[in-house]
């Protein structure tokens, strides 16, 4: 399954799955480690915080399909930038 993923986005990665009779829930996350802050363009590793995103895909074999996204706020570490965090 992590094949599926990496072949539809290199930059993300499954990290768990949980199959039941009625639903699939494929947990993934980012594996980026730096950023590229899109108002002053530096790079950064710095994480702000993490968040998590549920979304609803179409089913699979008539079971309801979930996706658990992991995704992180940066933190700019340009000080002349005008944005200290960004997603």
């Amino acid at each position: 399954m992590n094949a599926v993923i990496s072949s539809l986005d290199r930059n993300y990665r499954l990290c768990d799955t949980r199959i039941t009779d009625s639903e699939i829930i494929l947990y993934i996350t980012s594996t980026l480690e730096k950023l590229c802050c899109p108002y002053c363009g530096t790079m950064t590793g710095r994480v702000h915080s993490y968040h998590t995103r549920e979304i609803q895909d179409l089913p699979i074999s008539d079971r309801k399909t979930i996706l658990i996204v992991t995704t992180r706020k940066m933190k700019c570490i340009n000080p002349e930038c005008r944005h200290s965090t960004f997603a």
